[in-house]
């Protein structure tokens, strides 16, 4: 490894799009467009993975790190320019700041970027009149799946070999802004590079007329959790196989320019209601949880039967419930106060007209994912048999056994009666956490909880009970939740974000046993009496992490699995 600033060689997938044959066509260029079928790359068979030489990029302080690139370069001599001072490395000159940008998702992004019209906005299968699914359907079909792409195979076949990985995930994620790794960066083309400049503030690469920026690998958990807190969904694109492995894949068969590039494929997508910490995303900005919620209803007498899944990805908790709801679904609603859904995953047409309308109004602003019936909102036979297929339940030996709770849903290979709602609801949060690259750390947790409404009780059963029930209508009403003029935030002096979340709960269920609540206010008496003992306490409080997301962490690295080509798999605990 060696710096090669003075070489003008950046390590970035602009290097691709540099014909292998025009040397010429470096040294005419001179910060204005190139030409259209010089960003297509024709490239020739023996294309690979190592950036070919090409112009300076125009952002010097990104790309003074040490070079990733696998051969050597030969020297290029080049005009004097002044010498950045050593003690400051390439990333210590890298700054980022905030948007302060007040854009809407549904703004066009493209309005902040630049007045030039790009690559990708010139596209024919971009248009929006012309514009398919993966599937090759319409934005005005039915089955329209707006989370894919078509993108023509002799659109592709034009594509440099990395370019062309970029498309063809685009293709199968075109909702999702994809963070592609090239060497020690990550890179935005195209659609995403604009996002990137418009939200994160960075600077388009010059030279070329596709949309291009990045930023250096250390800064990926402060730029991925920016837009995710703007509602964007984020993939992160690594690089899973060395020169070397490509070279010992391609050795001994027939490959075209396609076959020798290094394998790069998604790790992990997540979005607010799908967030894991670890390793990348290090620290939670938000205390409180967000869950993933799936619905599947089936009509009834007077109203529905519910099948409801919510699942908070930060500390690995899935709750399953099926239940009998009012035509104005009072106990759905109940979910949606007590537990904020921040993605609710729905089937496509199995809805009726009237739960959609209660939907529109009530929650219009959580976001909601439409899936298509058996292949992604799995049927309750399917969800079965993909659990006991897969290893999330397998012990050392490779046995396998159902979680305690998740046994008394079925029955063999059966879902047992009056538990099928409850089970098409956790086919679509698998699929969504597997399609996420994320079902794994989370489903070997094995976390799962009954779900029951509150009010679902025998008449003993309440004379008992120690907790009040509050509709969604008094929550909403009474403003007991949320950040501002409500009584979550006028009460809220905690120190711990497990705190945080057990203040909202006690909100929502408040007690309703006199000798309970005074245990209740005879703790509190005690504390503000001892004012010294309170405030060490507090001050002791305000140093720990948070242990409940921080339990889910040591299960996420504690535990390597190990993917035979297959139907088995086994796991190792360290």
């Amino acid at each position: 490894m060696s710096k090669r600033s003075s070489l003008g060689q950046s390590n970035t997938l602009f290097n691709y799009f540099q014909s292998p044959g025009n040397k010429s066509s470096a040294k005419k260029q001179n910060g204005n467009s190139t030409k259209e079928s010089n960003l297509m790359g024709s490239g020739s068979d023996n294309e690979d993975d190592t950036p070919v030489l090409a112009r300076k990029r125009n952002r010097t302080a990104l790309f003074d790190s040490d070079s990733d690139t696998e051969t050597s370069v030969p020297e290029v001599k080049t005009k004097k320019k002044p010498k950045i001072a050593k003690e400051e490395g390439s990333l210590q000159l890298f700054t980022f700041e905030k948007s302060n940008r007040s854009l809407s998702r549904d703004d066009n992004v493209n309005s902040l970027a630049s007045d030039t019209q790009w690559f990708h906005e010139r596209l024919e299968f971009l248009k929006p009149d012309k514009i398919r699914d993966i599937n090759g359907n319409r934005s005005d079909h039915p089955d329209y799946d707006e989370k894919t792409l078509y993108v023509p195979q002799e659109f592709l076949n034009k594509q440099t070999p990395a370019m062309r990985q970029w498309w063809i995930l685009k293709s199968k994620h075109y909702d999702t802004v994809l963070f592609f790794k090239i060497g020690k960066f990550y890179e935005f083309y195209h659609m995403d590079a604009v996002i990137g400049v418009n939200y994160l503030n960075f600077s388009f690469v010059k030279g070329g007329e596709f949309a291009h920026s990045g930023f250096p690998e250390v800064a990926y958990g402060r730029m991925a959790s920016t837009l995710i807190e703007q509602g964007f969904k984020v993939a992160r694109v690594e690089q899973t196989e060395t020169p070397e492995m490509m070279n010992d894949r391609c050795r001994g068969h027939k490959v075209t320019k396609y076959d020798r590039v290094v394998r790069r494929e998604i790790c992990e997508i997540t979005t607010q209601a799908t967030c894991l910490y670890g390793a990348q995303m290090t620290d939670a900005k938000q205390s409180l949880s967000c869950y993933l919620l799936a619905i599947a209803e089936k009509p009834i007498n007077g109203g529905s039967a519910f099948g409801v899944c919510f699942v908070d990805t930060s500390v690995g908790d899935i709750f399953l419930g099926q239940f009998e709801d009012d035509k104005h679904c009072s106990r759905l609603l109940r979910i949606f106060a007590q537990y904020r859904p921040a993605l609710i995953l729905l089937e496509r047409r199995g809805f009726q007209w009237s739960t959609l309308e209660v939907l529109k109004k009530t929650i219009s602003s959580v976001k909601r994912d439409v899936l298509t019936s058996g292949t992604q909102f799995l049927s309750p036979e399917k969800t079965i048999d993909l659990l006991m297929k897969e290893c999330y339940f397998r012990d050392k030996n490779n046995d396998f056994e159902w979680p305690t709770v998740l046994a008394e849903f079925v029955d063999g290979h059966l879902p047992k009666l009056g538990c099928e709602l409850a089970l098409k609801a956790l086919g679509a949060c698998v699929w969504y956490l597997k399609d996420s690259e994320l079902d794994i750390k989370v489903l070997s947790m094995k976390k799962f909880h009954i779900y029951k409404p509150a009010d679902q009780t025998s008449d003993k059963a309440l004379d008992r009970q120690a907790f009040m029930i509050l509709d969604f209508i008094t929550i909403e009403n009474l403003n007991l939740l949320g950040e501002k003029g409500t009584l979550q935030k006028t009460l809220d002096y905690c120190e711990t974000s497990f705190g945080k979340r057990l203040l909202q709960q006690w909100i929502c269920r408040p007690l309703c046993q006199e000798h309970k609540i005074q245990e209740r206010q005879n703790a509190i008496h005690q504390l503000c009496e001892n004012d010294e003992v309170r405030q060490a306490v507090r001050a002791i409080f305000r140093k720990l992490p948070d242990l409940e997301r921080l339990v889910s962490k040591y299960a996420l690295f504690s535990n390597c699995m190990l993917f035979i080509q297959g139907v088995h798999c086994k796991m190792f605990t360290f």
